[in-house]
């Protein structure tokens, strides 16, 4: 799966926005990761992987992005999130999928950002599992903790 494929299932379309061609030839792994964009009656969910900086910049050259909920990038790490990324595509709600780490994820510079924009934010290292389904239209929150 590579940039510009798509799945197709119901009402659901699932796009794949990176990595392309020049990314897979990356050193960087984290440039090589899928990001994706679910897009449903109900809501847009963008899963952005491990990118960081340079890969949000590119997404946001070709793509207008606005979703519902974004899982966060790199668990929170300061090189994710960047301000632009986030005022582009205004999460209501982040997910930040992170456990007890050595690198200090997720960072206070990246929950900073998403407070900013007033995302709902939730960690599973504090929440637990993050379950999200629709109800009418409605998005639900439900969590482990």
């Amino acid at each position: 799966l590579v940039e510009g494929d798509k799945i197709h299932y119901q009402e659901n379309n699932l796009s794949f926005l990176s990595p392309g061609k020049k990314e897979l030839e990356s050193k960087e792994l984290n440039d090589t990761v899928l990001v994706m964009l679910l897009e449903s009656p109900w809501a847009k969910i963008l899963f952005t992987g491990d990118i960081g900086f340079k890969i949000e910049k590119r997404i946001l050259k070709k793509y207008n992005i606005k979703t519902d909920v974004l899982k966060v990038s790199h668990h929170g790490s300061k090189y994710s999130s960047s301000e632009e990324f986030l005022k582009e595509t205004q999460p209501k709600l982040s997910i930040i999928e992170v456990g007890k780490n050595s690198y200090g994820h997720p960072t206070k510079e990246a929950l900073e950002r998403l407070s900013a924009i007033g995302a709902k934010i939730f960690r599973t290292d504090k929440d637990g599992l993050v379950k999200i389904t629709t109800n009418n239209g409605k998005l639900l929150i439900f969590k482990s903790d």
